[in-house]
């Protein structure tokens, strides 16, 4: 399941329960999705982790030693992980034990690191299957910084820090997916980067909730943005011309990863580490667009085709909810849970980034 199917069980919740989207924990309002193959706030979400974590445990029980060996070549921590378990020889016993076979022995301490979620990947051909999602909430009208990574529309498993605690979501993620993840690709392939944002989160009135793709927010590449920084320190330290340019150009060169790793460093009883923070310019705020209404949910893709209600009708039913157009109105069905969703559809023009399709969900007035 992808990006559709997360945003349509986030409306289906909050029209059950409007209250939700005030919620204190923006991470309980992305939970409603379930399909997830990584989860970052394991403490307020251990419920989730704990009636997910037997499934994900009865799949790697099932792997074949030739399974086993080729997981080990593509990431050796998860197969480790599936050879502890199977070495037990029997099912796992409680769903404690599953949670810890999943994300290790102290599972309920939160990740900390980038992504705060995974969504469950599959052989789908859904937009966003699979993504990397992270979660901003903030109280007010601007959203809140970023504070680990830089946002992108698009970045790879394999990019993730692999080593130490940052690690956690490469060996959960793989476990979770098995045995879709046992191949490079799995591995490999970039995944859409999402972004659950949350504004005025206290305020049921103005509060707007969207899934952002990271188109919104990455209107230059990567290597420019961090180009461009580099150039700027290196003009402090009273470094131009050719010189900047090649040593900026190396710099640019290193991950998001490592440059915010922490570093040993002989004789030194600290290990420094460098941070990457990202401040939202107004025009990257999709909450400061007149389109986007207070008091709704939202859905907020880069427009890449001709007929948006085509697109919109076909990711659907990819994810098994109908689309039905009548009067010029557009209502979402979804047969399995038996809801019914009004939606608009309109295109919003970023400032910086050409046209974004908004899809939106009027949250219901709280009794």
């Amino acid at each position: 399941m992808g990006a559709l199917r997360l945003f349509m069980d986030i409306a289906a919740a909050v029209k059950s329960n409007p209250a939700l989207a005030t919620s204190k924990h923006l991470e309980e309002v992305a939970a409603v999705h379930k399909n997830f193959s990584y989860i970052g706030s394991r403490k307020v979400l251990s419920e989730l982790v704990l009636s997910r974590a037997p499934e994900v445990a009865k799949q790697a029980l099932a792997l074949t030693t030739d399974q086993v060996a080729k997981l080990r070549d593509l990431y050796e921590p998860s197969a480790e992980a599936v050879n502890k378990l199977q070495k037990t020889g029997a099912e796992v016993a409680t769903a404690h034990q599953a949670a810890a076979t999943w994300f290790g022995p102290k599972w309920e301490k939160d990740s900390g690191v980038f992504p705060d979620f995974v969504l469950g990947r599959d052989a789908s051909a859904t937009f966003g299957n699979g993504a990397l999602l992270e979660v901003k909430s903030s109280k007010g009208g601007q959203l809140a910084s970023f504070n680990s990574t830089i946002p992108t529309r698009m970045k790879a498993l394999s990019e993730l820090a692999t080593s130490g605690s940052e690690g956690i979501v490469c060996r959960a993620a793989i476990l979770a997916d098995l045995p879709h993840s046992i191949t490079q690709d799995w591995h490999d392939a970039p995944r859409t980067c999402l972004y659950l944002v949350r504004t005025d989160a206290e305020n049921s009135a103005k509060v707007r909730i969207s899934v952002v793709e990271g188109s919104f927010f990455e209107t230059v590449t990567q290597n420019e943005l961090l180009t461009g920084v580099w150039k700027e320190l290196l003009t402090d330290a009273g470094i131009d011309g050719s010189q900047q340019d090649e040593v900026a150009k190396a710099l640019s060169g290193l991950s998001q990863e490592s440059v915010v790793k922490s570093r040993k460093m002989e004789g030194a009883s600290v290990k420094p580490r460098l941070r990457l923070m990202a401040e939202v310019h107004p025009d990257g705020n999709p909450h400061i667009y007149p389109a986007v209404s207070p008091g709704t949910v939202n859905l907020i893709v880069k427009k890449e085709w001709s007929d948006d209600c085509a697109w919109l009708e076909g990711e659907l039913a990819k994810e098994g909810v109908q689309l039905c157009q009548e009067d010029g109105t557009l209502e979402a069905v979804m047969p399995k849970a038996d809801v019914r969703l009004g939606l608009s559809c309109t295109v919003i023009k970023h400032k910086r980034n050409g046209e974004h399709l908004l899809v939106s969900f009027r949250i219901p007035e709280q009794p």
